[in-house]
């Protein structure tokens, strides 16, 4: 019986242990594997993070942007709204917002290849229920629109980060296209478990990298 990604990850690329009882190690794939082995692999990683290992990590990592230069200078930010294992942004939105600052927060556009920015004046009001991959997004009739070039900061998203800046994210594209299009100097950082940390991802030229990863712990750990 042929093999779908998650089934022909887990034969490929068996756990070793979990990463709730502190193995942490995964065998990882190769740069010459498909991108949808990666991100297979990369779910089954993230997903077994210990629920307590992976709130406590997001808490650590939201103390450090908060004192990050780039993110307390940024006067327009484009955060996204975590989902699932990620690591939780939540505490972030409302922060911003009650800090004075532009918030936007993606929408994915009609054409379902695109991202478009709506800037959010009250979260309770301003965001649809989950709709899309879990997702809860601005509602348009109560935000308005902003273009990209207005951003100075960005939250990216990802499954994997490496040592070049380049990340592997969920298939889509969206990122890489949104942030083809930001204008020079504004930053992009992206937050994750020292357990999304590889030393170097397969890329293609589309790809963009983002300026800086920040992890909840300072060691890379055991690096695949």
């Amino acid at each position: 019986m042929p093999l779908d990604g998650n089934n022909r990850c887990a034969a490929l690329y068996p756990m070793r242990g979990t990463l709730a009882e502190g193995e942490k190690r995964l065998v990882g794939p190769t740069l010459t594997d498909d991108k949808s082995i990666w991100r297979s692999w990369a779910r089954q990683r993230r997903d077994a993070l210990d629920p307590v290992r992976r709130h406590q990590g997001s808490e650590r990592l939201l103390e450090r942007l908060r004192h990050h230069p780039r993110f307390l200078h940024a006067r327009t930010l484009l955060i996204y709204g975590s989902i699932a294992s990620e690591v939780d942004t939540w505490p972030l939105l409302s922060e911003i917002l009650e800090r004075g600052d532009r918030l936007l927060m993606p929408r994915v556009a009609p054409d379902r290849r695109s991202l478009e920015l709506y800037q959010m004046g009250d979260l309770k009001r301003d965001l649809l229920p989950p709709g899309l991959w879990g997702l809860r997004e601005p509602d348009e009739r109560c935000c308005p629109l902003v273009p990209v070039s207005e951003v100075d900061f960005i939250l990216v998203p990802g499954l994997l980060f490496d040592a070049q800046g380049y990340r592997l994210g969920y298939g889509g594209g969206f990122y890489d296209r949104l942030l083809a299009g930001i204008k020079v100097g504004a930053y992009r950082l992206a937050l994750a478990f020292h357990e999304q940390r590889v030393e170097r991802l397969p890329h293609e030229i589309h790809d963009q990298p983002i300026d800086e990863c920040l992890y909840d712990e300072e060691s890379s750990g055991d690096l695949p």
